[in-house]
């Protein structure tokens, strides 16, 4: 399918391909298995650019069902902005293990008992004082962090899931999870 409306370059930078790859599996590790089989040359050559295509579940609606699907980088944006209804948009990226990640974090809560919690204003510490870390161990500058926020906010719960554009600063997830600790330790 040929596609012009969306400019990833705009989005990500760099080259873009004009086809769009959605593969679909019932399970995780079979969505992997075809990304690991898929050669370099191949997958660019089936639009996938920069560093490869990305598995991610989609809770499919009204089921909640989960399929996996496999997107290039830049088909991501196609996908989630002229396939997806907006209402159907329950889809997000399987981080492999033992993958470099950048930080990222979910802010959750349910609403009733803590109808009393300005979450924005929740969101804005926490994205502060996580900038403020970043800049002091990696040596970053504060105006270079921009945070992508996610709402995912419900009738019940209050959910905002946050991504910090930085180049990928941790090996892994675990490597995230304890500077997220040790932050989280020294605000508490």
């Amino acid at each position: 399918m040929v596609r012009q409306s969306v400019k990833p370059t705009d989005f990500y930078g760099g080259q873009h391909s004009h086809f769009i790859l959605r593969t679909e599996f019932p399970k995780q590790i079979e969505a992997f298995e075809f990304v690991d089989g898929l050669e370099e040359k191949d997958a660019l050559m089936r639009g996938q650019g920069w560093d490869g295509p990305r598995v991610f579940c989609e809770e499919t609606y009204p089921t909640g069902r989960r399929i996996f699907i496999v997107l290039g980088r830049e088909d991501i944006v196609y996908y989630l902005l002229k396939v997806l209804r907006p209402l159907n948009r329950h889809i997000y990226e399987i981080i492999r293990e033992n993958e470099p990640v950048r930080l990222y974090l979910d802010l959750e809560y349910e609403k009733g008992p803590n109808s009393t919690v300005n979450g924005d204003l929740l969101v804005d510490i926490v994205v502060d004082q996580f900038k403020v870390s970043l800049s002091k161990k990696f040596d970053l500058d504060l105006d270079s962090i921009s945070v992508l926020q996610l709402d995912s906010n419900s009738e019940k719960k209050y959910s905002q899931h946050l991504i910090f554009h930085t180049p990928k600063l941790f090996r892994n997830n675990r490597e995230c999870g304890w500077f997220v600790k040790k932050v989280h330790s020294e605000i508490s």
